[in-house]
Order: structure tokens, then C-alpha cells, then sequence
């Protein structure tokens, strides 16, 4: 992810026009501030999720590397203020929003997977959000395990 948002920072234009919109989210993420962390991946998940106003090589390279990092399957920015953060389900009703985000990514795996998201991540993808998608667990920002 540290290689994306230096891309998009040197060339935020390159990803299209949602280029630096993807790129203020990414920074934010790394936030020392737990409410512009959350705030930013409401944004990035808005983003990534529609593919809108994105190169589609973005698109998939954001959405990729958003998945591994908050997985914790790639290095996470650290946030100067402590550990990088990494999604959790916990089992319990999803907010409203929370649950939408989960149906559209459901809805969009074929289209991400037409478009070069890797099969064996569109697997895991569905496992992790499945039950967020259907009402029955919610994720959690967490600290990723090992930090």
C-alpha cells in the first residue's frame, strides 16, 4: 500500500479522475486520528468498491492492496500514532452501511475478477464478507495480529 499512495502522490491524475480523491483516502488510513482512519475507509471503500472515475488498473491495484493490508497479508503504513489496522469479524448485525458496502462487493467480485483480481483473493474476499453481507457478523478495525 506504501508504494500506492507514493504513486498516487506523485501522480495522483494517473489513476483517473478519482486519482487524488483514492490517494487522501489511502493517507488517511495511516492517521494517527482513529475518526479520519474510519473516515478515510468509508471514502477509499466508496472508491475502490465502484471503480468510478478509476483507471482500471488502479481500481484493481487498490482494491488488491487494500484487501491484503487490512488482512494483514501485506506490510501495513504504520499510523504515527501505533500499530497499522487490520479488518475483524465480530458476530453481530452490521450497520447499514456496513452491510451495502459488503453487498456491492459481492455483487462486483465477477467484474473485479474479469478485471485481473486474482481468483484465489476473490475467494477469500467472499469467505471474509459473506456474513457481513447476509447480516450475520460485522467487521472491526483492529490492530493486525503480530503488532
Amino acid at each position: 500500500m506504501a508504494g500506492l499512495i507514493a504513486d498516487l502522490t506523485a501522480r495522483p491524475d494517473a489513476a483517473g479522475p478519482a486519482g487524488p480523491l483514492l490517494r487522501d483516502g489511502l493517507q488517511g488510513l495511516v492517521s494517527g486520528d482513529e475518526g479520519v482512519r474510519q473516515r478515510s475507509a468509508l471514502q477509499v471503500l466508496s472508491v475502490v468498491i465502484s471503480g468510478e472515475a478509476l483507471d482500471p488498473r488502479y481500481a484493481t491495484a487498490s482494491r488488491l492492496a487494500l484487501f491484503r493490508t487490512m488482512t494483514g497479508r501485506a506490510p501495513a503504513p504504520s499510523a504515527p500514532a501505533g500499530a497499522p489496522s487490520c479488518l475483524e469479524i465480530r458476530q453481530e448485525t452490521p450497520p447499514p452501511v456496513v452491510q451495502g458496502y459488503a453487498r456491492q462487493i459481492i455483487d462486483q467480485l465477477p467484474a473485479w475478477q474479469a478485471d485481473g483480481f486474482p481468483a484465489d483473493e476473490t475467494a477469500r474476499l467472499q469467505v471474509l464478507i459473506t456474513p457481513v453481507a447476509v447480516g450475520q457478523g460485522t467487521l472491526d478495525l483492529r490492530p493486525c495480529p503480530g503488532q
